[in-house]
């Protein structure tokens, strides 16, 4: 793997971490708005394929690719956040 790749997947790796454990400590007293951002974002990534969210410069097959790996990502990260509030 290249530096460039190792970088961001580090970055990657840390920020994922870091949402999951802010939204941690912020659903314990904010949980209906830990929600409201959570559905407002899943409605960001369903409609993700057809806005510009990805950029501009990526092909129709990149940007399906990108979408759906999105898409399985954020259930992931989704559940994190909101398995822990039930």
């Amino acid at each position: 793997m290249d530096d460039t790749t190792l970088r961001l997947r580090a970055r990657v790796t840390i920020l994922e971490q870091l949402t999951v454990r802010l939204f941690a400590i912020l659903g314990t007293q904010h949980a209906n708005e830990v929600r409201t951002v959570v559905t407002n974002l899943d409605q960001v990534v369903k409609s993700a394929n057809e806005s510009d969210l990805f950029g501009a410069d990526l092909n129709a097959e990149d940007k399906n690719d990108l979408f759906n790996k999105t898409t399985n990502e954020w259930a992931w990260i989704r559940a994190q956040i909101l398995d822990p509030m039930k």
